[in-house]
């Protein structure tokens, strides 16, 4: 039973898992594996628990002693001083032999050690594979063609060194459709965010109906960006025949030129990208809400803080960890955003709303120079991996920073 917890410097609060795994899969038939309870909300500072298995380990003779827990340095001295001698002789040797040499592995390398342990590792094969085939191999050939002249055609390829990557550096409906992406992704993420907390907040309340509310905005985000995107070219089309052009025009007001005016166009894909998200978003942030234990707001509430001071100090810490998971999510996508502004706008008027993915499928599909092509890929690659990297690394240490 547990060589791997007779480390002083490991934390009896982390030691569940790894317990659960020696138990169920290592030591099935062991003497320990009868006295140990299948609950698997079981934690190790339930000492009432230990005290239990304690009394009856020595009433049935397996253990020479007995320990009163009352914290975790009684557990550490009970796991020394009398279940570490006992497991090390002769007589439990059938059972700590599949674990032994393990010393004080972390807990992944434990379990990954059972699962190769138990032959599990061979169901990876067929994931593996698919990112091989699907992703790496795709990324490598994206990288060769980036240095070629191919057409997408002929195999007769030239190479041309970095050319490809002067051309895109010196296109103008790249660099437009660079400079759209990054708007569009840093707007989206804090204008979702903004809104979709607050909005968690308020359905996190008890009302009436407020499943059936939380449903309705939940329901916003199931259609596709692509489908939205058709059908909000209706609603904002520039004509008179348009849904709101209709509504100005019939309360004497001009219409005005939603899709067909640079300024207007941007503002009209970036609002709807923030209004079919935000229910997605509020759903999320409402599962961490229900997470927070009711008990710190009615201490708040007794030390006499107001609900905008509960909302700083308690809830938007305890919302970190979900933060850091929408911000993620919005900032990826909208980097690789492509079909929300193509169905309503095409990427116009002019380059207003065109995007670097659509960029890349335009030059590189559309007018095959796949070579151009892959070589904006490859830089967008590495652009949004460094983009997603600086904002995951502050969101960490935000998070960190509140733990």
């Amino acid at each position: 039973f547990l060589t791997f917890y007779h480390n002083p410097e490991i934390d009896p609060h982390t030691l569940v898992e790894p317990f659960l795994w020696i138990k169920n899969l290592w030591m099935p038939d062991s003497p320990f594996a009868t006295y140990m309870p299948d609950v698997q909300s079981l934690r190790l500072v339930d000492y009432k628990v230990w005290n239990d298995v304690s009394a009856k380990l020595v009433a049935d003779g397996v253990i020479p002693q007995a320990l009163s827990f009352a914290g975790p340095a009684d557990l550490t001295t009970y796991i020394n001083d009398v279940v570490t001698p006992f497991i090390s002789s002769a007589a439990y040797a059938p059972y700590i032999a599949p674990v032994a040499g393990l010393g004080n592995l972390n807990i992944l390398g434990l379990i990954r050690f059972s699962i190769y342990q138990e032959g599990n590792g061979w169901f990876l094969l067929p994931i593996l594979a698919l990112f091989v085939i699907l992703f790496l191999v795709p990324l490598v050939q994206t990288a060769y063609y980036s240095f070629t002249d191919f057409n997408g055609y002929s195999t007769n390829m030239k190479f041309v060194g970095f050319n490809n990557y002067k051309k895109v550096f010196s296109d103008p409906s790249t660099l437009s459709g660079l400079g759209f992406t990054i708007l569009y992704a840093i707007v989206v993420m804090i204008g979702v965010t903004a809104l979709a907390i607050p909005l968690a907040v308020v359905l996190n309340r008890k009302f009436v109906g407020c499943n059936f509310v939380r449903s309705v905005f939940f329901f916003f985000s199931v259609p596709s960006l692509a489908i939205m995107g058709m059908v909000w070219k209706y609603i904002f089309s520039p004509m008179k025949t348009g849904v709101v052009n209709s509504i100005l025009t019939s309360l004497g007001f001009d219409p005005i030129p939603w899709l067909s005016n640079n300024s207007w166009a941007k503002f009209c894909v970036i609002f709807i990208a923030i209004w079919a998200q935000i229910g997605w978003h509020a759903t999320l942030y409402l599962a961490f809400l229900q997470a927070i234990p009711a008990d710190l707001y009615e201490q708040a509430t007794v030390d006499g803080a107001s609900k905008f001071q509960q909302f700083i100090h308690i809830t938007l810490p305890q919302l970190t960890p979900g933060i850091v998971t929408s911000t993620f999510l919005l900032m990826s996508g909208g980097l690789k955003v492509y079909d929300l502004p193509y169905t309503m706008t095409k990427g116009g008027p002019g380059y207003s709303t065109y995007t670097v993915t659509q960029s890349i499928i335009q030059q590189g599909i559309g007018q095959s120079q796949y070579g151009i092509g892959s070589a904006l890929a490859v830089l967008f690659f590495i652009a949004t991996g460094i983009v997603v990297f600086l904002q995951m690394s502050v969101s960490n240490l935000i998070s960190r920073r509140f733990q």
